[in-house]
């Protein structure tokens, strides 16, 4: 009782302190409205941008996206790499002062694995031993890899042994949960007034489609670190609006902003713009439960008709690169295999297309005809209208539609889809991330329904190899069976696009394009 009262006080102490000077304020423009802020059930990049303030897992983002000590202070791992064992920080707590504890992430884990979360990314967490088969309901959540000793220690057995440990730790897929609040509101523990958290921010306000507003946790255990009182999300689709906000101010960082407008920027808002590769494809899924799609050929001669040039350098002009691969570049000793008409010139590519459309049975009296669904956005529309016109000089015709981002991946995991373009981000320079986009038991990411047994025995094998050159090896073969069958069609190796406002300090670009506001701080 007491310690509450302690609580309480500390508390309300904060508030006092914080209304007698100005609150500092980071305003953030955020590419789509949550449909989620349970952190087992994002689904959208723009999710995880709010549940990275909002939890503090075993091991975090900093702010070069590496993985760095969270919730545990220190780690050890067993002889034969199978066994991890983290001990959390002293004195961590809850936003609402109840004590943090390895129950709540052994908790956490198990509900982030367990069938009826319907979790979108629970095969990311299938290193840890019978996490699959919990996932597959074969088995059940307790049976998972993961146990407390004590309340201070978490214990993971993984099912092999695995260099991204410490990256995927730090994936909402495996964040913690108090248990106390979920076990009091169930589904509706995530909402405001219900929401208990342990990051450096707590929800205070959820204003659908208009905003969400984070507010400091003064129980954090660096909370004297963080040096933003408030944070507010505000979900935007249209880049052009977001750009106009920005300009004037009103949004202290956007992640995206109209192409068209990047000479301007650079002309009359120097050093905002933060611009460089990132760990992102853009691609297009095909659903192959649809007969017409079943046939490699027709996905081949969509692929040959792509001009990823023209698209780059004449529509997106914003660093971005052709993608004739699937692993983005650089990852150190890994050699992505390449489609092997990368090279042709177009004539030779359109010529090669029509031909393959021609022996699966499509031609001028019966032309190859679907529906492209792409996302909202002005850039995404354009690219949408270059590709019509490039499938349409192959004799392809296509219907435009589109929709809202939370929409348009609710569709394409119901396959409620033809063609799509999609977006697929990788945490780490490691080839394991587009293997598991396209793995048969990847059900919540792999729209399209592409299924290749060997292609799931060697990812497999790969993900469990700790050898580098071996592992890089067989993830290379894996990828080249994708490739060959044209499981996808890579469009383009996105580039940053964020504009970020001269008086936000600690912000810092890097590949994976994962910003958490706790780093951040205003000077103006």
């Amino acid at each position: 009782m007491i310690f509450r009262l302690l609580v309480l006080v500390a508390v309300l102490y904060a508030g006092i302190g914080s209304a007698l000077a100005e609150r500092v304020v980071l305003h953030r423009g955020n590419a789509a409205e949550p449909d989620t802020l349970d952190p087992h059930k994002y689904t959208l990049a723009a999710e995880a941008n709010i549940q990275r303030d909002l939890f503090l897992p075993l091991m975090e983002y900093n702010a070069f996206s590496k993985p760095v000590a969270g919730a545990a202070e220190r780690w050890s791992v067993s002889a034969d790499g199978r066994v991890w064992t983290f001990h959390l920080r002293a004195g961590l707590v809850w936003s609402d002062g109840v004590p943090v504890t390895a129950a709540d992430f052994v908790a956490g884990m198990r509900r982030g694995i367990d069938p009826d979360t319907k979790a979108q990314f629970a095969n990311l967490a299938y290193f840890i031993k019978n996490a699959e088969a919990v996932n597959k309901a074969e088995l059940p959540p307790e049976a998972l890899g993961v146990r407390a000793p004590d309340p201070q220690t978490v214990e993971i057995t993984l099912a092999f042994p695995t260099p991204l440990i410490l990256d995927l730790l730090a994936t909402p897929i495996l964040f913690p949960v108090p248990r106390h609040a979920v076990e009091r509101f169930g589904d509706d523990w995530v909402k405001p007034g219900h929401m208990v958290s342990n990051g450096a921010f707590v929800l205070a306000e959820w204003s659908p489609n208009d905003h969400v507003r984070l507010t400091k946790n003064p129980l954090f255990f660096e909370a004297d670190k963080v040096m933003i009182d408030e944070v507010i999300f505000y979900p935007i689709e249209d880049e052009g609006a977001a750009f106009k906000r920005f300009r004037s101010g009103e949004l202290d960082l956007q992640e995206r902003f109209p192409p068209t407008q990047r000479a301007w920027i650079e002309a009359h808002m120097p050093g905002v713009l933060k611009n460089q590769p990132s760990l992102w494809l853009n691609y297009l899924v095909i659903n192959q439960t649809l007969p017409k799609f079943k046939d490699a050929r027709v996905r081949e001669a969509l692929s040959l008709a792509i001009d990823r040039r023209l698209i780059t350098d004449k529509l997106l002009r914003n660093g971005e690169t052709p993608a004739y691969r699937l692993m983005p570049p650089p990852v150190e000793g890994y050699e992505s295999p390449e489609f092997p008409y990368a090279a042709e010139p177009m004539p030779q590519r359109i010529d090669a297309a029509k031909d393959l459309l021609a022996a699966a049975g499509y031609g001028p009296g019966s032309p190859l005809r679907f529906t492209f669904r792409h996302r909202s956005g002005d850039l995404n529309k354009r690219v949408a209208v270059a590709l019509q016109g490039m499938w349409r000089a192959i004799g392809v015709e296509c219907e435009l539609v589109t929709g809202d981002l939370k929409t348009h991946y609710n569709l394409l995991r119901e396959q409620s889809f033809e063609v799509s373009d999609a977006g697929w981000s990788f945490t780490a320079p490691d080839p394991y991330y587009i293997t598991y986009l396209l793995l048969t038991d990847s059900v919540e990411t792999n729209y399209g329904k592409w299924s290749n047994g060997e292609f799931d025995r060697i990812a497999k094998e790969a993900e469990a190899t700790l050898d580098v050159p071996t592992r890089f090896a067989l993830f290379a073969k894996a990828e080249q069976i994708a490739m060959a069958d044209h499981a996808l069609i890579p469009l383009f190796f996105p580039a940053s696009r964020n504009i970020v406002q001269t008086w936000v300090k600690g912000y810092e670009s890097n590949a994976p394009d994962v910003h958490s506001s706790r780093w951040m701080r205003i000077e103006k």
